[in-house]
C-alpha cells in the first residue's frame, strides 16, 4: 500500500480506497501511511474523521483543512487559495462539490509545477452525511480527473452511500480498491500476529521479563482470540502494558484464561465484548455503590457526548469534583484514551465500545450497562444548569448590532467568555433532552430555560455559528414533550414561538448575534409566550405602532433571491430542500427549514419554467423556453446532461416514482418520455398526441399511470409500459386545462380549468362517468397537488390564495393568504406537514400545515392579521382585515406634521393613517390604476396622488385630495399613459407630473369645484419619464427619462413661468448608472441629488441657470455639470438632502457631502445639528445614521417591509418622518416604527431641547 501511494498518481489510480467492517484495522493503516508519507516529505495532507468528535465528524471542515494543509505545503498553493477566501469568504459553509473546485482544483490548476503528494482521509463513514451518495465521493467523482499532482487515500466502512459512489464510472475506473474483511484469511492472522509479536517484546523489553516470556503458544492463542479483528489486539496490547497495573504477565494470563474448544464457535465481537468486559472490570474489582454509580455516569456521558471534551470540561458540565473524571478513568487506559494536557479531549479508544457500554445484547453486566435515556436526562439536565447560570446577554460585550464578522477578535472573545463546557451546552442540550425520559425535574428546568434564557441561548447559537440547527432541534424537542404527558404547555409553546421567530429572523440573527435582543421581540405576534416573557428586555429596539399579528402566519418563509417571476417549486424527497425555477433563468436550491440559499443552478439560456426533484434524490431536473431540459447533480448542482428534442419551449416536467422516467409537456403539442436510468436521455413522444400546448404531467405514485393536460381541454391518462392512453376527458366547452394532479392511490386526477373558470375537476382514472367540481377560487387554478396522504388537495390560483380541499366531503378546509400575485406553483412536502407556493412575486414560499387544522388558540392563521397599538394603554387591537390594501402598496408619505401617512397601493385606493397608533382614517377611491406616488402639500391639508395602469400604456391622471374631507378637487387629465409622478411647486399653486407618454407637464391647481384642468406641456419626446421635482424658486424642473434599454437623459426645463417654456438642456446620463429615478434641488437651487436604479450610486450635479433679463421668470436657461457621485446602499426610491444640506439621505442610505461640493446655502457651521439624523433600510436593516455616527439598529423579516431586487421592481414602499419609518408591504400590511427608543442618549437629550425639522420620504 506504501508503495502505491507514495507513486505518482496515474488517471487509472488517483485514489485508493481501503475498506473493511469495524476493528479491521483501517485507521492503524491510515495512520501508519500518513507516518511513511510525512517520513518521506510528500504528506499533502490528511484528515481523520470521527463521529465522536464534532468537526471531525462535520463532510464541510475536510476540503478545507485539506486546502489549508496544501498551502502549509506549498506556499505557492496556499497564496491561491488565500484568494478563493478573500473573494468569497462563505465559500467554508458552501456546498461540498464546490469546496473543492474552489479551495483545491482551482489552486491546483493554476499551478501546473505542483508536486504529486498523497493527501490521507481516514474512517470518510465515521462524517455525518446522510446523502444518499456521499458527499465527498460525490464531488471527488466529479473532479477526479482534475486532481493529477495528488494520489488520495481514503478509508471507510463499506457503507451503502460510499461504496455506490465509487461504482460511477469516474470513480471506478480512477480507483484501486481494497477491502480488508475479504482479503485472505490467513494473510491478516499473520499481519496481528506480526503487531503482536512486535509490541509483546516492546512491553519484555520495558518489563525486563526475560526472553521466556510469553510462552511460545500464548501469543498465537491471543492471535486466534482476535478473530481477525485489529481492534481486539490492539486493545489487548493496551490491556496488558498499562502502567497503572504494572503486571503484563497477569494481565495477559487474565485474557487468555477459560478459552476452550468453545472459543471458535463464538463470533469475533463476542471475544471483543469479553475482552471489553475483562477491561473495566480489572480496572475496578472491588468496586463500592459510589464507585459504580461514579464510573457509570462518566463513561455513561462519554458513550452519549455529541462531541469530545477535555477531563476539566467534563467535570464541569457534569458538576463534579474537579479531577473525577481523571481518577475515575485512571485504570482504563486501554479503553480510554485520557491526555494529559488538561485542554486536550477525551475519546474513546473504538466506537465499538461506546455500543458496548449502551447495549444490553452486548454488555451482560448490569453495573456497567448505560441506560441511554436515563444518561441523556442526566446530561439533558447538567447542560440546562450550565446554559441557566452561564449564559447572559451580550456575553462578549459588543454592545451594538454589528455583524459578528466585524467583531475584532471575535473568535478570541467567544472562547473566552463561551468555555466549552457551556459550549457543549448549547449546542446539544436540546439533543439530549429529546432522547431522554421527560420527568418533572427536567420539565422544571426547561421552564426556568424557556422563560429567562431562550434568547440569549439564541445569541450564544448566533456567536458560534450554529444557528442552522436550532429549528430543527426545537421541531425533535416540541414532538418529544408533547409525547410526556407531565410536559407543560407553556414550554411548548415557547419552543414553537422561538423556532418560528428563528426562522422569521434567521439571515439578521446569522449575521449578528444581538438580533437575538434587538430584532426578534418586535416582529413576535402579540399573543405569543415569547413576546409575554421576553417584551421587557426589548429594550433600545424599534416600536412597532402598528402592522403586525395577533399570532403566527401559516406562512413560516418568504425567501427572496430570484430576479423575476418564480414559475416553479419542488421539495427533495427527504424534505430538507426546496428547488426552484424563475423567469431569471437559474435554478436555485435552499434550505427548507431556514431559508438559506444553498446553490444556484446556471445553465438555462432562457426563462426556467418548471422543475422536478428525482424520488431517489441524486436528480434535478429543470425545463425551459430554451426547448432544453437539463438534468443537474442534485448534491454537488453539476450539469449532467441536457435533453433535447422539443421544437417549442418547455411547460412542465414530472420524474416517475423509480426516477428512471422524466415526463416532459411543451408547447409544440406533444408529451416526451425520456430514460434516465441509461444516462442517454433517449426519448418518445406519446400518441395520439394533444391538439394544442401541454400545460402539466403528473405521474401517479405507483408510477403506473401519468396524467396529462392541455390548452386544448382534454386531460388524458396514459397506463405505463405500452404508454396507451387509458382514458380522456374532453372538456365540453374547450376550456384550458391549466393544471392536473393525480391521487397517491391511483384512483382519481384532478384538472383545474383555465380562462376564468375557477373551477377544479375531480375525475376517476378509469370510469369517465365519475365526475366531481370543487368551486371556491375567483379566477383560474394554476396549480394542484395532492397530499402525500391522498385526503387533501392543495390549489393555487391567480386569485392570490392557496386553497386546502377536504377530498372526502369535497369541501373547503382552509384558505391560505399571503401570495400578493397569482400563484403558479405549490408542492406538499414528502410528510405533508409543510407547503412550498411561488408565484409571480420573486418568492418562494413555506407553509407550516401541522398546526392549522389543530384545536387551540395558539394555532397559526392563514389570514393576514393587523393590529394596532393604543397610544394611551399600550394595548394592541385586532383591527379589521380589510384595514389592509388588498395589494401591494406602491406608495407611502408622511405629512409634514408626520401625524398622518399615506398609502397607495396597486388596488387602487389611497389609505390615510394615524401614525401615533396605526388607525385607519380613511379610504380615497378613484383611481384605476396603480397609485405610483403620493405628496403632501407644504401646508398638510392637500394630497396630490399619481396613477400608473398596470400594462403602462392606458391613459392615467393625477388627482389632488382634500385630506380632511377625503374628496377629490381636482383630476389632472391629459396624460394618455401611465403618471409615475406628480409634485408640488414649492410655492403650492402648481402641479408638475412627469409619464410613460414622455412628457412633462405643469397644471394649475383650480377652485375646490374644479374637477379637471388644462396642462402645459414643458417636455414631450418618445421616451419614459420617470422622475421629475422643481427648484424652490420654481424656475427649473428637473427630469429622469428613460430613452430605451441603454440610453438615459437627465433634463432641465427653465420656466419663463409655471406654464412658459424656456430653455431645456438635455445631459447623456450613464447607463451604468440606471435610470434616474429620484431627483431633489438644494435650498438654492445650485446643485440637484439624482438616485438610479441600476447600482446603489448618488451623483450630484451642479446646476446654474442664468436669466437674461435679470429676474426669475424670464427666458432662463439652465445648465447641468456633474460633480462627483457617491456610493449610496442599496438602489433607493427617494433622495433629499439633510436639513444643513451637508449630508445627502436616501431611502437606503445616509452620506458626508464633501465641503467642496456643497451647495452655497449649506450650512457651514460643523456643530452638531438637532435634525442632521435619519434611519433607513439598506440590506433589509434599520439603520440609524447622523453626522457623527452610523449604527445598524435591527435586520427586518420580509413581511414587515419592502422587497428591493432593485427600485424598479420593489415591491412595497418606504417613508420616514423625524422618527418614524413607514413600509408598505408586498402583502398590503402597512407598518409603522417608532424609532425613537433606537436613538443614543445624547440625541434624545438634544431633542428634547429642540425641535427637529421634518424629514420627509417623498
Amino acid at each position: 500500500m506504501s508503495e502505491t501511494v507514495l507513486q505518482p498518481p496515474r488517471a487509472d489510480a488517483r485514489l485508493f480506497l481501503l475498506s473493511g467492517q469495524a476493528g479491521t484495522g483501517k485507521s492503524t493503516i491510515a495512520q501508519t501511511v500518513a507516518a511513511w508519507c510525512s517520513e518521506r516529505v510528500c504528506l499533502g495532507a490528511s484528515f481523520f474523521c470521527s463521529r465522536d468528535n464534532r468537526e471531525c465528524s462535520d463532510v464541510q471542515m475536510i476540503f478545507p483543512t485539506i486546502a489549508y494543509q496544501l498551502g502549509l505545503w506549498d506556499r505557492r498553493f496556499q497564496e491561491k487559495a488565500a484568494e478563493v477566501l478573500k473573494r468569497d469568504p462563505d465559500i467554508q459553509t458552501s456546498l461540498v462539490s464546490r469546496q473543492l473546485k474552489c479551495l483545491i482544483v482551482d489552486p491546483l490548476q493554476e499551478l501546473p509545477t505542483f508536486p504529486h503528494c498523497a493527501v490521507v482521509i481516514d474512517a470518510l463513514d465515521e462524517c455525518k452525511d446522510d446523502e444518499t451518495t456521499s458527499l465527498i465521493v460525490r464531488a471527488l467523482s466529479q473532479h477526479v480527473s482534475d486532481l493529477a499532482p495528488l494520489k488520495i487515500f481514503l478509508t471507510s466502512r463499506p457503507i451503502p452511500n460510499i461504496t455506490y459512489g465509487f461504482q460511477s464510472t469516474g470513480l471506478l475506473n480512477a480507483t484501486q480498491h481494497v477491502i480488508l474483511h475479504e482479503v485472505p484469511p490467513a494473510t491478516t492472522e499473520r499481519d496481528i500476529g506480526i503487531f503482536l509479536q512486535e509490541k509483546i517484546a516492546s512491553i519484555r523489553q520495558r518489563y525486563n521479563l526475560g526472553s521466556s516470556w510469553p510462552s511460545a503458544g500464548q501469543v498465537p492463542q491471543l492471535v486466534g482470540s482476535s478473530h481477525r479483528l485489529f481492534i481486539y489486539a490492539s486493545t489487548a496490547i493496551r490491556f496488558i502494558e498499562d502502567v497503572n497495573a504494572c503486571d503484563p504477565k497477569g494481565r495477559l494470563r487474565l485474557l487468555l484464561e477459560g478459552q476452550g474448544t468453545t472459543a471458535n464457535e463464538r463470533t469475533a465481537f463476542d471475544r471483543l465484548d469479553e475482552l471489553y468486559l475483562q477491561v473495566l472490570k480489572s480496572a475496578h474489582p472491588n468496586v463500592t455503590r459510589e464507585l459504580k454509580s461514579r464510573l457509570k455516569n462518566v463513561l455513561g456521558t462519554l458513550a452519549l457526548i455529541r462531541d469530545r471534551l477535555s477531563p476539566n470540561a467534563i467535570d464541569t458540565l457534569m458538576l463534579l469534583e474537579p479531577g473525577t473524571v481523571r481518577t475515575t478513568l485512571a485504570h482504563l487506559y486501554s479503553v480510554v484514551m485520557v491526555p494529559d494536557d488538561e485542554d486536550a479531549v477525551i475519546s474513546l479508544i473504538h466506537p465499538s465500545f461506546q455500543d458496548f457500554l449502551t447495549n444490553a445484547n452486548r454488555c451482560r453486566d448490569p453495573d456497567l450497562l448505560v441506560n441511554p435515556a436515563i444518561q441523556h436526562g442526566l446530561i439533558a439536565r447538567r447542560c440546562l444548569d450550565t446554559m441557566i447560570s452561564g449564559l447572559q446577554m451580550d456575553i462578549c460585550n459588543i454592545e451594538q448590532s454589528v455583524p459578528n464578522s466585524e467583531v475584532p477578535q471575535l473568535s478570541d472573545l467567544v472562547a473566552i467568555h463561551i468555555p466549552p463546557p457551556l459550549r457543549y451546552a448549547c449546542l446539544y442540550w436540546a439533543h439530549h433532552a429529546s432522547s431522554s425520559e421527560i420527568d418533572s425535574e427536567l420539565c422544571s428546568l426547561l421552564t426556568e430555560f424557556g422563560e429567562s434564557h431562550l434568547l440569549n441561548w439564541l445569541e450564544a447559537l448566533s456567536l458560534l455559528g450554529e444557528l442552522s440547527g436550532a429549528v430543527s432541534v426545537m421541531e425533535k424537542l416540541r414532538e418529544r414533550l408533547l409525547e410526556s404527558p407531565i410536559a407543560h404547555f407553556d414550554i411548548i409553546t415557547l419552543l414553537y414561538d422561538c423556532q418560528r421567530a428563528v426562522q422569521q429572523s434567521f439571515l439578521g440573527l446569522s449575521i449578528s448575534c444581538l438580533q437575538a435582543h434587538f430584532g426578534i421581540i418586535p416582529f413576535c405576534p402579540t399573543s405569543s409566550k415569547l413576546r409575554e416573557y421576553y417584551a421587557g428586555q426589548a429594550i433600545n429596539v424599534p416600536r412597532v405602532i402598528s402592522g403586525f399579528q395577533q399570532r403566527w402566519h401559516a406562512c413560516t418563509l418568504s425567501i427572496e433571491g430570484h430576479l423575476r417571476r418564480v414559475l416553479g417549486v419542488c421539495f427533495s424527497p427527504d424534505g430538507r430542500r426546496v428547488v426552484s425555477v424563475s423567469q431569471d433563468g437559474t435554478v436555485r436550491l435552499w434550505d427548507a427549514v431556514t431559508g438559506s440559499h444553498l446553490h444556484t443552478l446556471a445553465g438555462h439560456l432562457e426563462a426556467a419554467v418548471c422543475v422536478a426533484f428525482s424520488p431517489n434524490g441524486r436528480y434535478i431536473a429543470s425545463g425551459s423556453a430554451d426547448r432544453t431540459v437539463i438534468i443537474w447533480d442534485a448534491v454537488t448542482g453539476g450539469r449532467l446532461y441536457t435533453l433535447k428534442g422539443h421544437a417549442s419551449w418547455i411547460r412542465t416536467i414530472d420524474i416517475s416514482p423509480d426516477s428512471g422516467v422524466l415526463a416532459s409537456g411543451s408547447n409544440d403539442h406533444s408529451v416526451q418520455l425520456w430514460n434516465l436510468s441509461n444516462g442517454l436521455g433517449s426519448s418518445r413522444t406519446l400518441s395520439p398526441a394533444h391538439n394544442s400546448a401541454i400545460t402539466n404531467v403528473r405521474f401517479s405514485r405507483s408510477g403506473k399511470l401519468l396524467v396529462s393536460g392541455s390548452v386544448d381541454g382534454a386531460c388524458k391518462v396514459w397506463k405505463s409500459g405500452a404508454w396507451t392512453c387509458r382514458t380522456q376527458f374532453d372538456h365540453p366547452e374547450h376550456l384550458p386545462i391549466s393544471s392536473v394532479a393525480i391521487s397517491p392511490d391511483d384512483t382519481i386526477y384532478a384538472a383545474g380549468l383555465g380562462n376564468g373558470a375557477m373551477t377544479i375537476l375531480l375525475r376517476s382514472t378509469s370510469d369517465d362517468h365519475w365526475s366531481h367540481t370543487l368551486q371556491g377560487h375567483t379566477s383560474k387554478v394554476w396549480a394542484l397537488d395532492f397530499s402525500p396522504d391522498g385526503s387533501t388537495l392543495a390549489s393555487g390560483s391567480h386569485d392570490h390564495t392557496i386553497i386546502l380541499w377536504n377530498i372526502a366531503s369535497r369541501s373547503v378546509l382552509y384558505t391560505l393568504r399571503g401570495h400578493s400575485d397569482p400563484v403558479y406553483s405549490v408542492r406538499y412536502s414528502p410528510g405533508g406537514q409543510r407547503m412550498a407556493s411561488c408565484g409571480k412575486e420573486h418568492n418562494v414560499r413555506i407553509w407550516d400545515l401541522s398546526y392549522l387544522l389543530t384545536k387551540g388558540e395558539q394555532k397559526p392563521t392563514g389570514e393576514m392579521e393587523n393590529l394596532t397599538q393604543d397610544s394611551g394603554s399600550g394595548l394592541y387591537e385586532n383591527a379589521a382585515v380589510d384595514i389592509r390594501h388588498s395589494s401591494v402598496v406602491r406608495s407611502a408619505t408622511f405629512s409634514p406634521s408626520g401625524r398622518i401617512l399615506a398609502t397607495g397601493s396597486r388596488d387602487s385606493t389611497i389609505r390615510l393613517w394615524d401614525t401615533t397608533n396605526g388607525t385607519l382614517l380613511q379610504v380615497l377611491e378613484g383611481h384605476q390604476g396603480v397609485v405610483s406616488y403620493l405628496t403632501f402639500s407644504p401646508d398638510g391639508e392637500k394630497l396630490l396622488s399619481s396613477e400608473a395602469m398596470a400594462d403602462f400604456d392606458r391613459a392615467a391622471s393625477p388627482r389632488l385630495w382634500d385630506v380632511k374631507s377625503g374628496r377629490c378637487e381636482q383630476t389632472f387629465t391629459g396624460h394618455n399613459r401611465g403618471v409615475r409622478m406628480a409634485k408640488f411647486f414649492p410655492g403650492g399653486k402648481h402641479v408638475v407630473s412627469c409619464s410613460y407618454d414622455g412628457s412633462v407637464r405643469v397644471w394649475e391647481i383650480g377652485q375646490p369645484s374644479t374637477r379637471s384642468t388644462v396642462s402645459h406641456i414643458v417636455y414631450q419626446r418618445r421616451s419614459r419619464i420617470v422622475s421629475v421635482s422643481v427648484s424652490p424658486d420654481d424656475s427649473l424642473i428637473a427630469f429622469g427619462s428613460s430613452e430605451d434599454a441603454n440610453d438615459h437623459i437627465l433634463g432641465l426645463v427653465g420656466l419663463t413661468a409655471p406654464q412658459a417654456t424656456g430653455h431645456f438642456k438635455l445631459v447623456p446620463y450613464s447607463r451604468a448608472y440606471g435610470v434616474p429615478t429620484a431627483l431633489a434641488f438644494s435650498k438654492d437651487g445650485s446643485r440637484l441629488l439624482v438616485a438610479s436604479s441600476k447600482i446603489p450610486s448618488i451623483t450630484l450635479w451642479d446646476i446654474q441657470a442664468t436669466s437674461r433679463a435679470g429676474s426669475t421668470f424670464v427666458d432662463t436657461v439652465p445648465h447641468a455639470t456633474f460633480v462627483c457621485h457617491y456610493y449610496g446602499g442599496d438602489a433607493a426610491e427617494n433622495v433629499r438632502f439633510s436639513p444643513t444640506e451637508r449630508f445627502f439621505m436616501t431611502d437606503a442610505s445616509f452620506g458626508a457631502i464633501s465641503p467642496q461640493h456643497r451647495p452655497r446655502s449649506a450650512l457651514q457651521d460643523e456643530s452638531l445639528d438637532p435634525a442632521e439624523y435619519t434611519f433607513f433600510l439598506a440590506d433589509s436593516w434599520l439603520w440609524y445614521a447622523s453626522a457623527i455616527e452610523r449604527r445598524r439598529l435591527c435586520w427586518v423579516p420580509s413581511s414587515y417591509r419592502l422587497i428591493r431586487s432593485h427600485v424598479m421592481t420593489y415591491r412595497g414602499s418606504i417613508a420616514v418622518h423625524r422618527n418614524e419609518i413607514a413600509f408598505g408591504t408586498e402583502s398590503g400590511r402597512v407598518v409603522i416604527f417608532d424609532m425613537s427608543p433606537c436613538l443614543p442618549q445624547t440625541r434624545r437629550e438634544i431633542i428634547g431641547r429642540s425641535t427637529p425639522g421634518c424629514v420627509h420620504g417623498h
